[in-house]
């Protein structure tokens, strides 16, 4: 009767020992320097870049996927409204940095859409979530969604706006702006991965974050 009990016990402790683990090898790793864009998994990264970073990166994308950029594409900014070309259709664009999607917002991309004579908008929205789209010209990247979109960038440096007042390491090198792979900025020492010294400096990247360059949203609400 006994055996039952000590081999479900023995299982339970190796079970949650391993899941244990895990959570803080991952833990550990996503605190670890992003080299490229692909490497980072949190959607953090792209709300606090400043708006022509994040639209630099779009672009980048976009030619990485096969797309062929004409004239200014992002709704609302040109009056000869332009188009990313693939697949012989008509993408146009939408970036909405400062807040979260709303459904009015949602039925307005929609109005828009139609007005371009895009084949189909692409809404970029670095929020956690968004409305889903009830209209199929309207696709919204969002979330996991969005930085799953930019992991095509396998060998672009992520673009950080410097920390102000980046101290001295430890070894006496400077340090260095980075972000991690969540997503958040890091100050790393120049000589990383030969010295593995590393912090985040809250005060700084509130700094960082509020000087990172006027967001300016587009095709979608001004501020």
């Amino acid at each position: 009767m006994w055996i039952p009990v000590l081999l479900f016990t023995l299982w339970t402790v190796v079970f949650f020992s391993a899941r244990y683990a895990f959570l803080r090898w991952r833990r550990w790793r996503y605190q670890q320097p992003a080299r490229y864009i692909n490497e980072i998994r949190g959607i953090e990264y792209y709300r606090n870049i400043g708006r022509e970073q994040f639209e630099r990166l779009v672009q980048q994308t976009l030619k990485a996927g096969g797309y062929t950029i004409f004239g200014e594409p992002y709704v609302g900014r040109s009056l000869q409204q332009g188009y990313a070309w693939k697949g012989g259709k008509k993408y146009a664009l939408a970036h909405y940095p400062d807040n979260p999607l709303t459904l009015e917002d949602m039925e307005e991309l929609s109005r828009k859409q139609s007005r371009a004579r895009a084949d189909q908008v692409l809404v970029f929205s670095p929020f956690p979530r968004a409305p889903g789209s009830r209209h199929p010209g309207v696709e919204v990247l969002a979330g996991s969604k969005l930085v799953d979109w930019f992991s095509v960038l396998e060998n672009v440096r992520p673009p950080v706006t410097p920390l102000p007042d980046a101290e001295s390491c430890d070894c006496g090198a400077p340090m260095e702006t980075r972000v991690n792979r969540a997503g958040q900025y890091l100050l790393v020492c120049s000589r990383y991965p030969d010295c593995r010294q590393m912090r985040k400096p809250e005060a700084a990247v509130a700094g960082a974050q509020a000087g990172g360059g006027k967001k300016q949203e587009a095709g979608g609400r001004k501020q």
